[in-house]
């Protein structure tokens, strides 16, 4: 099957006779069209570009490879399934909703009509830019792109990818350490055992302090951080029983998230049930990854590395679902053969701005447990808990080792599981459209206090306007807040110009402002279009 575009033509017809210059050329060109439309990046162009200059002769099914690849990491995914790619190749460039082609336009599914995996693998792995099964030694070879089982890769993530799978499986076959009086710990900060509700707090802190690495995830209000400043005061008691104390460090991806981090767990260490030397010996300040690591200007690297390890014992890491593949190999990389990782965040939401969604790959059998006998032999053991959970599966160390350091917290202090927003929530981490709709139906018909519906009958629908400026009637303060009631304190309430800098009305009204920021917020599952940031943004900005 051959497409054109003007007056060039190509095929991956096997038995076309085409001049290759002209096949390049015409490659090229559609990969242009695709910039110039903005579904494809302008480094994605340029790294093919770069790729026929390494080898003038390269075949083009390596080329649109290798473009598709570079594409799929400005996306957030790691490599290119080829597999998957052919089955739908025009959702390769997010087609549709990020853009509209015309009747002249190539698309992905064009170029590649007629290829099959099977071809497309051969090719690639023929290819002297192309790493796979016909190279000895992956790790030490040169190739910018890696194949590995019909999944492309960019050499660099690659690397990383198998960097975080060799740290991981080094920390998960140590052996289970030791915390002397770990069952009378766990008691004292969680209470005596409760039949009637299993204590998954409790079971997090057991598994995080046997082990060189752990996940902790839940949802909103399930008490991550609660049980992260336990699971500290917990170490530290056995610590400095044991004549030293632990070196700790606390860390975010993001400035935000570690100021967050700060104020909560600095209120959660004065609640905490444990002696004043102890208390003294958990910190409240959080820094970023980046300046834990050391960052150095103008260069990707760190100043703390596998030969300048970070001088630690434990490191606990919150908002892990912000965490790219490339930082948390930079993070593994760095971190002490002998210190324990301890790592939070909800697997469902807050996924990565570069490439990767690292917690929610680690965190694949959260859900179900998997945890082995031995196991929950153990957790029963040391806390008294009850594992008796419909909801957890059998597993094995050997098929499921890191689900044996992996903890969900299954209980929400923000919402309880039958809330509107609870089952709305579960809906949506299940892609089941049709359940959260009749969720949303429901709750309105009975004036559910956490859910709010609004059916817009087209995109011009004022009853848009009238949410955005005004809130809706379910607001939690009782009466209608919206941007408009932003604007008010931001412009209306301001403190007169002639008021000195540091008279306290200033301090009063930045804080009116950020409250009211805070209550009323938009998010959109797109970025383009009309229900997209940049569309609503404009009309927002339009009614206001």
């Amino acid at each position: 099957m051959s497409s054109k575009q003007g007056s060039f033509e190509f095929s991956f017809d096997q038995t076309a006779q085409l001049p290759h210059l002209q096949y390049r050329e015409g490659l090229l060109a559609v990969l242009d069209a695709w910039v110039e439309r903005g579904w494809l990046r302008l480094l994605d162009r340029a790294f093919v570009g770069f790729l026929y200059e390494c080898e003038p002769a390269m075949d083009p099914r390596v080329a649109i490879g290798a473009a598709l690849a570079s594409h799929q990491l400005g996306h957030g995914h790691v490599c290119l399934d080829l597999a998957a790619t052919l089955k739908d190749p025009d959702y390769a460039l997010s087609l549709p909703p990020e853009g509209d082609s015309g009747p002249s336009v190539i698309l992905p599914s064009d170029v590649l009509a007629g290829l099959d995996a099977d071809s497309w693998c051969a090719a690639l792995e023929a290819s002297p830019l192309v790493a796979g099964r016909h190279v000895a030694d992956l790790s030490n070879s040169a190739q910018p792109l890696v194949l590995m089982e019909k999944r492309l890769y960019l050499r660099r993530y690659w690397r990383y990818e198998q960097s975080i799978g060799a740290s991981l499986r080094l920390r998960l076959t140590e052996s289970v350490r030791d915390v002397p009086g770990l069952p009378e710990g766990l008691t004292q900060l969680f209470g005596a055992p409760k039949p009637e509700q299993t204590d998954w707090q409790k079971l997090a802190c057991a598994l995080a302090a046997r082990g060189a690495i752990s996940i902790i995830t839940g949802g909103p209000g399930t008490g991550k951080t609660t049980t992260v400043v336990r699971l500290l005061g917990l170490l530290q008691t056995s610590a400095i029983r044991s004549g030293h104390t632990l070196r700790i460090r606390l860390a975010a991806p993001t400035g935000k998230a570690a100021a967050r981090l700060s104020t909560s767990i600095a209120e959660q260490i004065d609640k905490l049930d444990v002696c004043e030397e102890v208390r003294a010996n958990i910190p409240a300040d959080v820094t970023t990854l980046h300046r834990l690591l050391g960052s150095r200007p103008d260069t990707r690297h760190f100043r703390h590395h596998a030969r300048n390890p970070l001088p630690l014992d434990v490191l606990v890491v919150d908002e892990a679902s912000m965490i790219d593949l490339e930082m948390m190999a930079c993070v593994l990389d760095a971190l002490p053969n002998r210190a324990r990782l301890v790592l939070i965040g909800d697997k469902d939401q807050l996924a990565s701005v570069e490439a990767g969604a690292v917690l929610g790959d680690l965190c694949r059998d959260a859900e179900t447990g998997r945890y082995s006998e031995a196991t929950r032999d153990w957790l029963q053991a040391v806390s008294g808990e009850n594992l008796d959970d419909p909801q957890l599966l059998p597993g094995d160390a050997v098929r499921h080792p890191l689900a044996q350091q992996t903890v969900m917290l299954r209980v929400s202090r923000r919402f309880d599981h039958g809330s509107g927003i609870g089952q709305l929530a579960r809906c949506v981490n299940q892609a089941d459209a049709t359940a959260a709709r009749n969720i949303l139906e429901q709750s309105s018909k009975e004036n559910e206090p956490d859910t709010f519906n609004l059916i817009l009958r087209n995109t011009h629908d004022q009853a848009l306007e009238r949410l955005l400026l005004d809130g809706h009637p379910g607001s939690s303060r009782g009466s209608p807040h919206g941007y408009a009631h932003y604007l008010e304190i931001l412009q209306r309430q301001r403190p007169s110009h002639g008021l000195a800098l540091d008279d306290p009305a200033w301090t009063q009204w930045a804080s009116m402002v950020l409250a009211a920021f805070d209550d009323f917020q938009l998010l959109c599952a797109l970025r383009k279009g009309d229900y997209g940031v940049e569309g609503l943004n404009l009309r927002i900005g339009k009614a206001l």
